[in-house]
């Protein structure tokens, strides 16, 4: 065998002065494998790397690569043959139930995700609202429920009365028949607000399924009966 010529190992390595760009240009896919694609250019065919999802039929838009590989690069029209060029399989995350609706057209696709709701909360309520019972209204007193499907229960309690004197007062709040049981022992949490310009102290004596009572302890004076509005939260589970 002869050796090769200069032109031939410059030609072999692509050394030279560049060759010049070839245009993009749009040819007919004869045959899909895999990824490649057979186009018809001019009066024979080639391979080209099959970039779009594109099948025999389609008319596509092939470029030339640096390293002289035809690519198929987009499908023209978005329609024809068996693949339709369309929207590719886009993977964006997992969500365990959540499903696409396609809302759109062929040619104008529009995705919708639906993702489950995964925790519900179920809410209860009864007697004066919170905002109604600070107006010292009567009578003054209610709660309310938020039962969860995940197994939490949070329960909110208040009432309002007259504070005589600074010692203790105790009240007592039903609520049989009106709540769901917990499971567990809550944390219990205590706060107030008051009619005059005088501090408490709320304290929780005991408390079950069916009532909650609590303490009251006015700082400072009590000339004018001042009013407390006192609010019990406990936070448990009930399952």
């Amino acid at each position: 065998m002869a050796d090769p010529t200069l032109e031939e190992v410059a030609k072999l390595f692509r050394l030279g002065p560049e060759e010049p760009d070839k245009p993009p240009r749009f040819a007919k896919v004869t045959a899909v494998s895999g990824d490649t694609a057979t186009v018809s250019i001019g009066s024979g065919t080639a391979d080209a790397v099959r970039c779009c999802d594109c099948a025999a039929g389609d008319v596509v838009l092939v470029v030339t690569m640096p390293s002289g590989l035809l690519a198929a690069v987009a499908v023209k029209g978005y329609s024809g043959g068996g693949g339709g060029g369309g929207v590719q399989t886009l993977t964006i995350g997992t969500v365990s139930g959540a499903t696409f609706t396609d809302s759109g057209t062929a040619t104008d696709p529009v995705l919708d995700l639906t993702v489950p709701t995964y925790v519900t909360c179920t809410e209860s309520s009864w007697g004066d609202s919170y905002d109604t019972a600070y107006t010292w209204s009567n009578p003054g007193y209610g709660g309310r429920e938020f039962k969860f499907s995940d197994g939490r229960l949070v329960r909110e309690v208040w009432e309002w009365y007259t504070i005589s004197g600074a010692n203790m007062g105790e009240k007592t709040t039903s609520m049989s028949g009106r709540v769901t049981a917990f499971s567990d022992t809550p944390t219990v949490v205590t706060s107030s607000k008051v009619k005059t310009n005088v501090a408490v102290t709320a304290a929780v004596k005991s408390w079950s399924d069916t009532s909650c009572s609590f303490y009251c302890y006015a700082h400072g004076t009590t000339t004018g009966s001042p009013k407390a509005l006192i609010l019990i939260r406990m936070f448990g589970h009930w399952n």
